[in-house]
């Protein structure tokens, strides 16, 4: 009922200013109350790497920067001493989920350890180096990513996942990208939904000091608000074939 919902808005609207048809009365209908935004951010921040700003640390040479879609990453830092990078990972429930799932990577060897720093945001160990292309695979590689894959697999089953978005996000991208109408018979099954990557690119590796490879970002584009949400691990599979732009003895070996 319109009489239970209250908008709670960074600063106080003019009604009469609204551009949606019959706007101003229909805003009227419900609470509002304006809030002064709070914003708390970790003491000893460095340079922000927000809004791609990573790739200027981490790559010298733009012509190998990797794309990436600027408005939509979260907010990060370099701490001031260049040994940590901090991230805001969630609040409530939800960040306390991203820690597990980050606290997890790190016990099976496959993260950087995390570090709980207040208000959302975790730290990892900041960790330099040029950044991986696809002309990095080999082997170890590929038994590298199977094995982070079957992990995920293994360790972040999730209850549900919803088929039906999914269906038609890949009927859409179907005709879209390759001009071909799936129909509306298709469906895409989900036989084990987890809680998958998203981003399998090899700019999302690290090289630890020991020499094996970690996967950073790793915990939450999986369940947030974008696709494709809890899904199987196929996603991951695929998303690793293509990224690293796989020839066919290496799927082979690494399915």
């Amino acid at each position: 009922p319109m009489d239970r919902i209250t908008f709670l808005c960074s600063r106080a609207p003019d009604p009469e200013a609204l551009l949606a048809r019959d706007g101003a009365r229909r805003f009227g209908a419900f609470r509002s109350h304006a809030i002064n935004p709070v914003t708390r951010l970790p003491d000893d921040l460095g340079v922000s790497l927000a809004g791609g700003a990573w790739r200027e640390v981490l790559e010298p040479d733009r012509r190998r920067w990797p794309a990436t879609w600027v408005t939509l990453e979260r907010i990060k830092y370099l701490c001031s001493d260049g040994h940590r990078l901090l991230k805001f990972d969630g609040l409530g429930r939800y960040g306390a989920e991203v820690l597990r799932r980050a606290e997890r990577l790190h016990r099976e060897g496959f993260g950087p350890k995390p570090r709980d720093e207040g208000g959302g945001f975790l730290s990892y160990p900041f960790l330099p180096g040029p950044l991986f292309s696809a002309a990095d695979l080999g082997e170890d590689e590929i038994r590298r990513l199977a094995a982070y894959c079957a992990l995920r697999a293994s360790v972040f089953s999730a209850p549900s996942a919803d088929t039906a978005e999914l269906t038609a996000m890949v009927r859409h991208n179907s005709a879209m990208a390759l001009g071909v109408e799936l129909g509306a018979s298709f469906r895409l099954d989900i036989e084990r939904p987890v809680i998958v990557d998203g981003k399998m690119m090899p700019h999302e590796w690290r090289r630890a000091k020991s020499g094996e490879l970690l996967k950073v970002d790793g915990v939450t584009h999986g369940d947030d608000h974008f696709f494709p949400g809890p899904t199987d691990i196929a996603w991951d599979i695929a998303g690793a074939i293509v990224e690293w732009e796989m020839p066919r003895d290496a799927r082979g070996m690494f399915l």
